[in-house]
C-alpha cells in the first residue's frame, strides 16, 4: 500500500525531501558560520549540529540528478564543521596549557614570599596576586580545582603566618614597653656617676622597640636634650654655629657651611648617588656612607 502511495507520488516526495535536506543543509552552514569562543557554545553547536546531521540521513530519498552534488556538498560541509571544531579545541588545549603555567607561577611567587624576612612588606603583592588569579581563563575544571586548593591554602599559610608574626611582634613590643618602664623608674634612685649613666643609656636604647612616650621620658630623667646649639667666636672674629640634633624628621642632615664675603661653601655627606626626590607627599635622597 505504502509502496502504490509513494510510486503514486515519487517525484513530489523526492522533491519535497531534497528541498529539506537543502534547508536542513543551508542551516548547517549557518551553524558554521556562527562565531564561538566559549567551551560551552561549542557543546552547544555540536549538539545542534548532530541533531541537522541526523534530520538530513532520516530524511528520505531525493531524486537520482541531485544526488551527486549533494551528497558532494554535504560532505564538504561535514569536513569543515569537523575542521573548526577540531581547530578550535586544538587552540583552547593551547591556551589550557598556559593558563595552568600561569597558576603554577602564581603559587610559587606565593610560596617563595613565605620565605621573606618581613611579611609585612609583601602583603600587597600577595593580595595582587589574588587578584590575578581571578583573570587566568579559561582552566580545564578538574585542574582548575586541583591547582585552587593549592593556591589558596598557600595564600592562608601565608596570612596565618603574617597574623601569628604580629601577635608575636605585639608581645614583645610590650614585653620590651615593661622593661623600658622599669629602667626609667628606676632612675629614680639613680646615685651612680657619668660612667654607670652610659651604661644604663647603652641598655635603654638597646631595645629595637622604644616609644616616643618612654625615649621622651628617659632623656628628661638623664637631663639629656634633644636639641642644642654652640656660637663660638674666633680670635679674628669668625662667628661659628654648632647645631646637633637627636632626631632629624626629613632623613640625614649632616653638613658644614661657610658663608663669606665672596659667596658660600657648602660640604654634606657623600652619597652613593645624587638622586632627590620631591613630592607633594616626601622629600627623600640617598642615605649617606656615614
Amino acid at each position: 500500500m505504502e509502496e502504490k502511495k509513494f510510486d503514486l507520488n515519487k517525484d513530489s516526495i523526492l522533491k519535497n525531501n531534497i528541498e529539506k535536506k537543502l534547508n536542513l543543509l543551508n542551516d548547517i552552514k549557518i551553524l558554521i558560520e556562527k562565531e564561538t569562543d566559549s567551551v560551552k557554545g561549542w557543546q552547544k553547536k555540536i549538539n545542534d549540529f548532530d541533531k541537522l546531521k541526523h534530520h538530513i540521513e532520516i530524511t528520505g530519498p531525493i531524486p537520482k540528478k541531485s544526488k551527486k552534488t549533494f551528497w558532494n556538498d554535504y560532505k564538504k560541509i561535514v569536513r569543515t564543521f569537523y575542521s573548526e571544531k577540531n581547530s578550535f579545541f586544538k587552540r583552547l588545549k593551547k591556551i589550557y596549557s598556559e593558563n595552568l603555567e600561569k597558576q603554577k607561577t602564581l603559587i610559587n611567587q606565593v610560596d617563595n614570599i613565605h620565605k621573606e624576612e618581613n611579611l609585612e612588606n609583601f602583603r600587597s603583592q600577595v593580595i595582587s596576586i589574588q587578584k590575578n588569579w581571578k583573570l587566568i581563563k579559561p582552566v580545564p575544571y578538574k585542574a582548575n580545582e586541583k591547582n585552587w586548593k593549592l593556591f589558596k591554602s598557600t595564600c592562608d599559610e601565608y596570612f596565618q603566618k603574617l597574623i601569628h608574626k604580629k601577635d608575636n611582634y605585639s608581645k614583645e613590643k610590650n614585653e620590651s614597653n615593661k622593661k623600658q618602664k622599669v629602667i626609667i623608674e628606676n632612675l629614680n634612685d639613680f646615685s651612680g656617676n657619668e660612667e654607670d649613666l652610659v651604661i644604663v643609656a647603652k641598655e635603654f636604647l638597646s631595645f629595637k622597640n622604644i616609644s616616643t612616650e618612654n625615649e621622651t621620658k628617659f632623656y628628661k630623667k638623664i637631663k639629656d636634650h634633644e636639641l642644642a646649639a654652640v656660637t663660638m667666636k674666633s680670635k679674628k672674629g669668625v662667628i661659628c654655629v654648632i647645631t646637633n640634633s637627636r632626631h632629624c624628621s626629613f632623613g640625614y642632615d649632616q653638613r658644614v657651611e661657610l658663608f663669606g664675603k665672596k659667596g658660600m661653601l657648602i660640604s654634606g655627606n657623600k652619597k652613593e648617588n645624587s638622586t632627590e626626590l620631591f613630592s607633594s607627599t616626601q622629600t627623600n635622597s640617598q642615605k649617606p656612607f656615614l
